[in-house]
């Protein structure tokens, strides 16, 4: 088998993998927050809207650490050309947005989004502010690395994983404040 055709059926195995844990994610989040969350007064649905929100956040959070880690692997020791690196840049974004799009046309099934409202905004901005710490860490960590004169190959892979790490910090505070209050 070639190396093209192992590297489809890979990907075939994630997305299908993938979509099966987003699927079971979402209905457990939606079963644990109808039976613990009380419904918010004054808000129409405000109870879908948050499971809607909360699902979306997870969803994304298991598809950057699923196509990352399955690029890491995949890639990782191999040398590093342009070309490698525009697969890799092509083939992440192609992953990222057919997951995205197939995970949030499920979660659509089970809740509708809402308008956001002040909460949602704040969350939002507390979330971006802390995507900036660790995007600005991260940063400075390729910085040393390039004073350290590390090879372009590890500069570009460090590079993504500052982009993917930041992602994941802003994704995880929104969870958190949406579960646990801001």
């Amino acid at each position: 088998m070639s190396d093209a055709t192992r590297f489809a059926w890979n990907a075939t195995a994630l997305l299908v993998l993938l979509a099966v844990v987003v699927l079971f994610v979402a209905r457990i989040m939606i079963a644990s927050h109808w039976r613990a969350a009380p419904r918010a007064v004054g808000r129409v649905g405000a109870a879908h809207a948050a499971a809607f929100r909360e699902m979306s956040i997870v969803a994304q959070i298991v598809a950057i650490v699923a196509v990352a880690g399955f690029y890491g692997v995949c890639y990782w020791g191999q040398r590093f050309t342009p070309v490698t690196a525009m697969g890799v840049l092509v083939g992440m974004t192609a992953l990222m947005s057919i997951i995205g799009i197939v995970s949030h046309a499920a979660i659509r099934i089970w809740a509708a989004p809402e308008k956001p409202d002040e909460r949602d905004l704040l969350v939002n901005l507390r979330g971006s502010r802390n995507a900036s710490r660790a995007m600005a860490a991260g940063v400075w960590c390729v910085l040393l690395l390039i004073i350290a004169q590390q090879p372009p190959g590890l500069l570009f892979y460090a590079l993504l994983g500052v982009f993917a790490l930041a992602e994941l910090v802003r994704l995880g505070s929104q969870l958190f404040y949406y579960r646990f209050g801001v």
